[in-house]
């Protein structure tokens, strides 16, 4: 049985207990109980989010928070955790969303320690569009606070124009939400730079700032600077900058590819730490 709730007490203590433990969690990992209130009121009454839960002979056994963006047919969760019975679960809440959003891409996320979570969308005809190492930096814990480099440059809304043509040349074929349009709407929230040498993009790092975490969205080389080390400038200085940013400790946020090894390596060289592996599935309703 599926259930709208509209009553934090109803769910928060499952919620938080399934979120806790890597083999039942969802993405965005949740760092306390206090964290996963914010998220079931942030639904509770906001617009554009829901809140379900799925009942099991009238005992509560899953929830889903997800938000939806009518113009662009997304949706995401922010909270899929299921105590048993996980396929009766998955289906309800699953086709609950599609009932509602018919033709919008959903996208939703697992540690890969979820095992049952991984097998049961890569059974149902989900894509797994993205395998990532999740690394974690602390501002203000890390050496690397003044590494700041001459061909690096800040980009602003009045200069964004110049470089979405560079941004969407990666962007756009991992269809990720961020591409130029998108970014460029929200970007009083995003720190974006950009290495340049001859006037010329070689590459770009962004990251977006809130008020508890800040976490990069993207690193983009071209293929054929590859082998310049400009990965770790823009890494440093963009830790340089954020450093710079917040005057008290923040946790930042870094999902690297499986397959991206001189990232991961220019990451962790500047002093980010891996805490977690992702796996991030998508699907359009039909």
């Amino acid at each position: 049985m599926i259930k709208n709730i509209k009553d934090i007490d109803e769910v928060l203590d499952l919620a938080w207990q399934l979120s806790m433990d890597e083999s039942s969690a969802s993405f965005p990992r949740m760092n306390s109980k206090e964290e996963v209130k914010a998220q079931v009121k942030r639904a509770i009454a906001g617009n554009n989010y829901n809140i379900i839960a799925s009942y099991y002979e009238n005992i509560l056994n899953g929830i889903c928070i997800y938000y939806w963006i009518d113009d662009e047919k997304y949706v995401q969760t922010t909270l899929f955790v299921i105590k048993e019975n996980y396929k009766y679960a998955a289906d309800e809440m699953i086709n609950y969303i599609r009932s509602h959003l018919n033709d919008y891409a959903l996208f939703i996320g697992f540690p890969a320690n979820n095992l049952i979570a991984n097998k049961y969308f890569m059974d149902n005809d989900f894509e797994c569009i993205d395998s990532s190492i999740v690394t974690e930096m602390i501002l203000h814990e890390t050496a690397h606070k003044h590494f700041y480099h001459d061909k690096v440059r800040e980009v602003t809304l009045e200069s964004f124009d110049n470089y979405a043509e560079f941004h969407d040349k990666f962007a756009v074929p991992l269809e990720m939400y961020y591409n130029s349009r998108n970014l460029k709407k929200d970007i009083e929230y995003f720190k974006i730079f950009v290495y340049i040498q001859n006037e010329e993009i070689y590459g770009s790092i962004f990251v977006k700032c809130l008020k508890d975490v800040a976490e990069v969205f993207g690193l983009f080389v071209d293929c054929e600077f590859k082998n310049m080390d400009i990965e770790s400038i823009l890494i440093r200085h963009m830790i340089s900058k954020l450093h710079d940013k917040y005057d008290s400790p923040k946790e930042l946020l870094y999902f690297i590819e499986d397959s991206s090894v001189n990232e991961l390596r220019s990451a962790l060289d500047a002093g980010f730490k891996i805490k977690d592996k992702y796996r991030c599935y998508k699907q359009v309703f039909v």
